[in-house]
């Protein structure tokens, strides 16, 4: 976690909910990573949040690509 008052809130909302109290997240600046951080100071990385958007992510490519070879 990073100290939210370190950091910058854009003020642009995402659709999240903070998984500790439920709060909006905002997207935050700050390095090369996404991170994201509600009103009270919880702050994560998009891995955190969505632990497993990339097999998620890689099993859609792969049917995608699937379909399109059997065309």
């Amino acid at each position: 976690m990073i100290d939210i008052r370190s950091a910058e809130i854009t003020g642009k909302a995402t659709v999240m909910a903070c998984p500790k109290c439920t709060g909006v997240l905002y997207e935050v600046q700050g390095g090369n990573d996404a991170r994201f951080s509600c009103n009270n100071g919880h702050s994560y990385t998009l891995e955190e949040i969505c632990p497993g958007a990339e097999g998620i992510l890689r099993g859609l490519l792969n049917n995608a690509i699937g379909a399109l070879m059997k065309r």
